[in-house]
């Protein structure tokens, strides 16, 4: 193009979608996630403003899976960055029309920047048009449409659920990209230009099914579409928003809960040392030791005093910057994992030295936290990984770690961060096996021997020997 040109285009481009703009990340260093030139990156999830407009149903939006994309990526909170989630593949529909199958989207999905929904998950929108530049550009940039119509998603939280019970609902808004609207007014005019059976048949079954031997089932059910107006409505009550003064409290009070605990765990104490020579323990013997100067107890204090605040924190805001401190980082990544467990109701006993699963509520994992060793407490840390294996193997919600997202079909973003790890099955070929092979709980080349246990002297080292 000559230069006229290529200014036109790129006005136009401008009106149409923009880069974000990183803002989130410059914060104090220790806290960032950085590029190659160590400059912050764009937070994908709070580094956008949703600028969402009742009287005229528009929004911005963020794309996660652009439209006929083969495989699909969600976006890390904490981290802000995009990472390969699962495969699409053609699969004959488990329910729905006999016969009917269905492969890649017809839609883009992604979610509203800085709104929750009523399972406390990014607003969730599928959004028609536009695709070859959302294709292009929906790593780092957002888009403005508008919404349509909406409709209820229910999801199975169980390995399989009956008509009634173990389902969760929440409301998905439908969007048109803003390029569109002059061509779409009405809901009908949405249905005549786009197949809305094939997008219910995909969202039903294209994310795929929950697995028990065999036998499929059902995990994901969407209700027919409602008006704009109802969705919207529904959408101003019942859903959360980050407001900027909402944000810079709760990433202020993470920062000090993230520091106190490094504080706390991250420096030994001499009592923590272990004796080098016999005089040094005699020395230690004759000394009267602080229960609470020693290692094991400051770590059951923190699970008890901050365990929730932690588990909070964790989710939406990034603990460590690699770059600054490795030791830092990964003690957070461990302690990070542990926590998630207890999240998914799953407790460390170091009397029977091994995970189990709470049946009651108000499981408290500093309960169990009592007769732990330094060392029982460094096999609690290195079994995170595998109890997170063992949780996917069999069909249960998991997380695994990743640094960069590399793999032939990951986003190359930079993540080190825990994500969710898919448990659905596609009825397709062997696709889950490949799957379940490729992808490792933790990163193969960090060797879970020495990290986070010997990189500095005083550091858990020394403590949990």
């Amino acid at each position: 193009m000559n230069n006229q040109s290529a200014e036109t285009f790129n006005e136009f481009e401008s009106k149409i979608f923009k880069k974000v703009e990183p803002k989130w990340f410059r914060g104090p260093e220790r806290f960032r996630v950085v590029d190659q030139q160590q400059e912050p990156i764009a937070h994908m999830y709070f580094d956008m403003n949703p600028e969402v407009s009742l009287k005229t149903s528009k929004v911005n939006y963020i794309i996660e899976t652009p439209a006929q994309s083969r495989f699909r990526y969600h976006v890390d909170i904490p981290s802000g960055q995009h990472y390969y989630f699962s495969n699409y593949c053609e699969q004959e529909t488990l329910y729905g029309e006999k016969g009917a199958t269905v492969n890649t989207p017809n839609f883009s999905e992604g979610f509203i920047p800085r709104y929750l929904d009523q399972l406390g998950l990014p607003q969730k929108v599928i959004v028609f048009g536009n695709e070859e530049n959302i294709r292009k550009n929906y790593k780092s940039h957002y888009f403005r449409g508008k919404v349509v119509a909406g409709y209820r998603e229910q999801i199975c939280t169980k390995r399989r659920c009956n008509n009634k019970n173990g389902w969760l609902s929440r409301l998905v808004l439908v969007l048109i990209d803003e390029s569109l609207e002059n061509d779409i007014k009405t809901l009908d005019s949405f249905k005549e230009m786009f197949d809305w059976k094939y997008t219910k048949a995909f969202i039903e079954n294209g994310q795929g099914h929950s697995k028990v031997g065999t036998d499929y089932y059902q995990k994901y059910l969407v209700s027919d579409l409602i008006s704009k107006e109802e969705a919207l409505q529904f959408f101003e009550k019942r859903s959360t928003f980050f407001s900027i003064e909402k944000l810079k409290q709760m990433r202020l009070s993470c920062f000090k809960l993230y520091d106190h605990i490094w504080e706390q765990l991250g420096v030994s104490t001499e009592d923590d040392k272990v004796a080098k020579s016999k005089k040094e323990l005699i020395k230690k013997a004759e000394k009267s030791i602080q229960q609470r100067d020693l290692f094991h107890f400051r770590f059951r204090e923190i699970m008890d005093k901050y365990g929730e605040e932690f588990s909070t924190c964790s989710k939406y805001v990034y603990p460590t910057n690699i770059n600054v401190s490795k030791e830092r980082h990964w003690l957070f990544a461990y302690l990070t994992g542990f926590s998630r467990l207890n999240d998914h109701n799953e407790y460390y006993s170091c009397t029977r030295n091994r995970w189990f699963r709470a049946y009651f509520e108000g499981q408290r994992q500093s309960n169990e936290l009592d007769s732990c060793t330094k060392k029982d407490i460094k096999t609690a840390f290195y079994s995170v990984p595998k109890q997170f294996q063992e949780r996917h193997r069999l069909g249960f919600s998991a997380l695994r770690y990743i640094d960069y997202d590399t793999s032939l079909r990951g986003s190359r973003k930079k993540v080190y961060s825990w994500i969710k790890w898919n448990n659905t099955h596609n009825r397709c070929s062997d696709i889950n096996k490949v799957q379940k092979q490729e992808l490792p709980a933790f990163p193969e080349d960090v060797n879970l021997n020495v990290l986070p246990i010997k990189k500095r002297d005083g550091f858990l080292g020394d403590i949990i020997y």
